[in-house]
């Protein structure tokens, strides 16, 4: 049985005899003195209560007892999310808790939403102390319990804030590493022993081989200590790295500073060295990993060593991708975006359609600028010009949206062919109609004489079909000498009243982006399909989603990037077979090849 690091008390005849709600209740010396135990053990307590949180911490207050729990839950929700939610906030992984409940629905529940997780009732709180799994290691100052109220400072401090990285840039996250010594053996060996959520290696060394090691010429062997504006974490962090190898022996944190980007910042400072990922870890170390919240530590020292060359990717879609872009941020690539700028007539210019850039390559500029300036949708200094047949970038990441939604118009005498509209054909809609779409927001230039004009000199085609989307994809990429992540539509059902037919239209076209894709090896897929499942995960469009879906776009896409550009970016990919991050990215390769279903992690 794994070590117990938290144990969870139901109170209501379990810590104490007697329902608070219904009158008075007894406090249990026997379970009052198990609290203070487990606490000097090192091991903390929680709460999660059926009760009024009011009246359950004056009660506990009053017999000094309420600073000895963290991250309690007292309310009248079910205890399986609540205890759930407290597991996440702590950073514990469900089979290093005990939760302790008279209701045996409340713990049948309970291991339902936490797999893993060990329950007792209070008939077994006579021997709990004895237990083998509850000894724990002797914390006299309580400093483990310390160190969890800082934990339990830190998120609820997160959760008054909407961005993550703005949370952590202001929690003034501190890290220093310093030579380990033998003075440092035993928080070394209970680091090596006790850590598997961010322990990368697993090596469960004894403390004779980890003695030698601290000894060893040939190792460079260091402790991490983490600091934030909430209070001191400790020692969290261990490594040793073969000097000679540049590869590491050791590489592990504690997991109360799991989500802090602590191990992304030390491997980066080491130089990503050589590594050997072992079993399942909450975090997969990406090679673009940045963590800039974190500076630094000038007096102790902070390993500065050469920095992996910066991968450049050129981002190109609609401005919701605005929102993926924010996230790339947490990575160590430049991004370049060119979505749809707004002109002086409040138009977003929409530029990404496959076939204004085939037109790019085949029509002179000065033609297509001419045709494409004359209506207020595309009136742009840059409509005929694209930064994504340039160089300067490594990967280019494409979202072909444009093509599943806008329909084309083509210029009576030239021939020139623009994609407008997003909301089903415009003429469909009536004069009136059109205004108001336009008007109402405050997009100008749109009036009856113009739609007069516009529909006498150009010809309606509609959709592009998938056969067309597929030869301009081709012509496109023959002129592209980067890789290009493509990023498609989800298939999730949504009604528009301008698009009825928007999930049939994703359908065909994502069939026709795959079959595209199966003929290209220097071409990849960011899948919606996959990410999207849920009419949830929308807001007011099928290609708008909502702001989790562009975090995870963002972890698929840094995935897809160290494959597709490992070698420009010093990925050592065949140093990660059976990781977390190889799995990850071992799917994202098999749904360029057209597979659908998710690769089990």
């Amino acid at each position: 049985m794994n070590d117990i690091k938290l144990v969870i008390w139901d109170l209501d005849e379990t810590f104490w005899e007697g329902t608070l709600s219904e009158g008075g209740v007894k406090l249990v010396p026997r379970n009052v003195e198990i609290v203070r135990e487990l606490t000097a053990r090192g091991i903390v307590n929680s709460i999660s209560s059926k009760n009024d949180y009011d009246r359950v911490r004056e009660e506990l207050v009053a017999n000094d007892l309420w600073a000895l729990f963290v991250f309690p839950k007292i309310g009248w929700e079910p205890k399986g999310s609540r205890i759930a939610h407290t597991l996440s906030q702590a950073g514990l992984r469900s089979v290093n808790v005990l939760f302790l409940d008279d209701n045996h629905s409340n713990r049948k529940e309970v291991s339902f939403y936490n797999p893993g997780i060990h329950t007792l009732g209070p008939e077994s709180l006579q021997t709990l102390l004895e237990r083998p799994e509850l000894q724990g290691k002797k914390d006299p100052e309580h400093s483990r319990l310390r160190q969890y109220r800082h934990v339990e400072e830190r998120s609820s401090e997160l959760e008054r804030y909407a961005d993550n990285t703005d949370f952590l840039r202001d929690s003034k996250i501190r890290v220093s590493i310093h030579t380990a010594t033998c003075e440092h053996l035993q928080r070394v060996v209970e680091l090596v022993q006790r850590t598997n959520q961010l322990n990368y290696t697993k090596r469960r060394a004894a403390e004779t081989e980890l003695a030698a090691d601290l000894e060893d010429p040939t190792l460079d062997c260091r402790y991490v200590r983490v600091s934030d504006k909430f209070g001191d974490y400790g020692v969290v962090g261990f490594y040793a790295l073969a000097k000679d190898e540049n590869r590491l022996k050791h590489f592990l944190f504690s997991c109360r500073i799991l989500n802090m980007g602590v191990e992304a910042f030390v491997y980066r400072q080491l130089g990503q060295p050589a590594l050997e990922v072992t079993g399942d870890v909450a975090v997969s170390l990406s090679p673009l990993s940045n963590a800039d919240w974190i500076p630094a530590d000038k007096e102790h020292g902070t390993l500065q060593t050469r920095r992996p060359a910066r991968l450049k990717i050129l981002l190109k879609g609609g401005c919701d991708l605005s929102q993926l872009s924010s996230y790339l941020r947490h990575y160590d690539i430049a991004v370049e975006e060119e979505f749809n700028p707004v002109n002086t007539a409040n138009h977003p210019i929409h530029r990404e359609h496959s076939i204004l850039l085939r037109q790019m390559l085949e029509v002179s500029r000065s033609e297509l600028e001419k045709v494409a300036r004359s209506v207020p949708f595309l009136d742009h200094d840059d409509v005929a010009r694209s930064d994504f047949f340039g160089t300067h970038y490594d990967v280019a990441v494409y979202s072909v949206l444009m093509d599943y939604s806008q329909d084309l118009y083509q210029h009576k005498r030239t021939g020139v062919k623009l994609p407008l509209g997003g909301y089903g054909a415009l003429e469909k809609l009536s004069r009136d109609e059109i205004e108001r779409l336009y008007g109402d927001k405050g997009r100008t230039g749109v009036d009856s004489a113009f739609l007069e004009w516009f529909f006498s000199e150009f010809d309606s085609l509609g959709a592009i079909q998938p056969v067309d989307f597929k030869e301009n994809l081709e012509r496109i990429v023959a002129r592209v000498s980067k890789p290009v992540i493509f990023i498609n539509g989800c298939e999730v059902g949504f009604s528009h009243p301008r698009e009825p037919h928007a999930l049939e239209r994703h359908r065909v076209m994502n069939i026709a982006l795959d079959e595209f894709l199966a003929q290209r090896t220097d071409c990849h897929l960011l899948d919606m399909r996959s990410l999207v499942t849920s009419r949830r995960q929308l807001t007011n469009s099928i290609r708008h989603y909502q702001r989790d879906i562009y975090s995870t776009m963002a972890q698929e896409l840094i995935c897809l990037l160290s494959s597709v550009a490992q070698n420009r970016v010093r990925f050592r990919l065949d140093s990660y077979v059976g990781s977390v991050l190889h799995k990850t990215v071992s799917r994202a390769l098999k749904v360029v090849r057209g597979a659908r279903e998710i690769v089990a992690r």
